[in-house]
């Protein structure tokens, strides 16, 4: 079976063209990257509180997971997870190790005294978090072939 150039050309313009979609669509507004922010910041600020409240924070943060999934599903057609494969990923470990590092300096600091400090990793977290779903963002975008 031979493919005609005509037809090589036809199916690369469609790739592209897919491609073009899928990387405007993974423009994630403001709103899309605090509202990963507030989970991670929260999810830091656990050991801060009293083990019930822990509890009703953990399926407040699970909802919230859930909706954000929705709202990309919604928006694009498709949800992405930020664990893929490419040039995202060494920045996602990066990501997964800095907000163990906050939990783990939050329990230290409670412990020591300091019953505020899981909040203020939290906070720290939250920042945190933000600048890298935007840096997640840019990433996969130039993966797709977009600048900026």
């Amino acid at each position: 079976m031979t493919i005609s150039p005509e037809e090589a050309s036809a199916t690369l313009a469609s790739i592209n063209d897919s491609t073009r979609r899928l990387a405007a669509v993974a423009d994630c507004p403001p709103q899309r990257h605090l509202a990963f922010a507030l989970l991670m910041g929260t999810l830091i600020s656990l050991p801060g509180f009293p083990i019930t409240v822990v509890f009703a924070l953990e399926a407040l943060i699970f909802v919230g997971m859930v909706l954000i999934i929705r709202w990309d599903k919604r928006r694009t057609g498709m949800f992405i997870n930020g664990y893929r494969r490419g040039r995202t990923r060494p920045l996602v470990a990066l990501l997964l190790g800095t907000m163990i590092a906050l939990v783990i300096a939050g329990i230290r600091l409670k412990i020591a005294g300091f019953e505020w400090a899981p909040f203020a990793m939290g906070a720290i977290g939250a920042g945190a978090a933000y600048a890298f779903s935007v840096q997640w963002q840019k990433i996969f975008r130039r993966e797709l072939g977009v600048k900026g």
